[in-house]
């Protein structure tokens, strides 16, 4: 269950690709991540994220781990295009969320399969970057975080997302079985 802005999807692929970010960070550690203002971000917290970042027009981002006890299930971030700390009635607000969208997620899994993407935080809007990982982890006989770091490598040097860039090998219009990647 995903809703998005027109900021979201770019500000959740430019974390997927780089592979850090205030979601990444949530879900590793559990543990809720306020960034009220990029700009005043150390440098050496994110490398690379808060420039792109704030070219998408987002100046603050928050990230609330989604946990059903110790268990963290996905996050559900926001983001401004204002700088500034969340007020204590914003912050009571998202962390009530928070609680009740994970309740409500395993709660309504549907089937086996739902559930088990909600386990292994598996976000449908990025199903595809998961088949590419695979299809290039089988294609190399490369393990899959070999793989998924050929694809955010790749997506990174060309300045891409890294939708575009599964989509791309999963339609086998681009090659990533060398260095530098040769497109077909």
């Amino acid at each position: 269950m995903q809703a998005y802005g027109e900021r979201t999807a770019p500000l959740e692929d430019l974390q997927l690709t780089q592979g850090q970010g205030p979601s990444a960070d949530a879900s590793l550690s559990s543990a809720i991540v306020l960034v009220p203002d990029l700009v005043a971000l150390d440098p050496t917290r994110w490398p690379g994220l808060p420039g792109p970042a704030l070219e998408l027009g987002v100046r603050a981002a928050f990230a609330f781990p989604l946990r059903i006890g110790i268990v963290t299930i996905g996050v559900l971030t926001g983001h401004r295009t204002t700088p500034g700390p969340m007020t204590p009635d914003q912050l009571t607000a998202a962390l009530i969320l928070a609680d009740l969208l994970a309740q409500y997620l395993t709660s309504h899994a549907t089937d086996a399969d739902e559930a088990s993407r909600l386990l292994d935080g598996t976000s449908p809007h990025f199903a595809e970057v998961h088949q590419a990982t695979g299809m290039l982890a089988a294609q190399l006989g490369i393990d899959c975080a070999q793989a998924l770091a050929r694809l955010r490598g790749h997506a990174f040097r060309h300045d891409q997302r890294l939708l575009a860039i599964a989509r791309a090998v999963l339609a086998q219009r681009l090659r990533l079985d060398t260095d530098e990647a040769e497109e077909s």
